[in-house]
């Protein structure tokens, strides 16, 4: 789990530590890794060993990814391990260069290899729900269901070309969960849960924190999961069931 530090607007990890070296010699793209969920992502990575290639959404941000290799550095500055790479990549989901920025990073630092991709960039704006329009709600659901469409198709595709099997493709549902984002922007009622942990949206009558969706994430990341290929995967503590 991590802490929310009212005073600092921050979540970060409580115990940031080197794990198991399972990914040591992958290298893992995790797009919007800045803060909340894609920064506790790539830490988790990064501490099992994957170098990392992090974007940001402009380059007045890539300070946040300097600081993220820094930790790593950290984590790893007592061990016998090599520390993993980390490199930031400045590049806005709203471009249309996004993906040509992403491309040419990995070509040009990782010799045009990754192993791990982690989409996990996002916008959204928060509002309450007597405020959605028609339109706005129409775009939502129909992004929703054709990025769950998209997995399955990759994982179709994916599993029956040679050069890529054994590659699996699965989406995540993540639920409320204490990432910068969701306090900043979220419904007032929803902060207050966040930092009382008590009668919250789930099962579990809290809200997530980011090191647990990235916990989540590293699972599908790791030899363990191949099994899962094609799946919508929730990281939600129950919610799904509450609703």
């Amino acid at each position: 789990m991590g802490t929310y530090v009212p005073n600092q607007g921050t979540i970060f990890s409580s115990h940031p530590r080197l794990l198991e070296q399972d990914l040591s010699g992958k290298v893992a793209l995790v797009t919007g890794a800045t803060r909340g969920i894609g920064r506790a992502i790539a830490l988790h990575l990064a501490s099992r060993g994957a170098s990392i290639l992090a974007s940001s959404s402009s380059h007045k941000s890539l300070y946040m990814i300097e600081s993220l290799a820094a930790e790593v550095k950290e984590i790893y500055k007592t061990s016998n391990y090599q520390c993993p790479r980390v490199v930031g990549v400045a590049a806005n989901l709203l471009s249309p260069d996004f993906a040509d920025s992403i491309a040419n990073e990995i070509r040009d630092t990782f010799n045009s290899k990754v192993h791990i991709i982690v989409n996990n960039a996002a916008y959204t704006d928060f509002r309450p729900m007597g405020d959605l329009d028609a339109e706005g709600m129409i775009i939502y659901a129909a992004v929703k269901s054709a990025m769950e469409s998209l997995t399955r198709s990759w994982a179709d595709i994916l599993s029956a070309d040679r050069r890529t099997h054994g590659t699996t493709a699965n989406s995540l549902l993540v639920g409320p969960t204490a990432s910068e984002s969701f306090l900043e922007k979220g419904a007032p009622q929803f902060r207050a849960q966040v930092l009382n942990q008590k009668n919250g949206p789930t099962a579990h009558n809290g809200v997530g924190m980011p090191n647990d969706i990235a916990n989540v994430v590293g699972l599908l990341a790791s030899e363990r999961a191949h099994w899962i290929n094609g799946s919508t995967v929730g990281a939600d503590g129950g919610m799904a069931k509450v609703l």
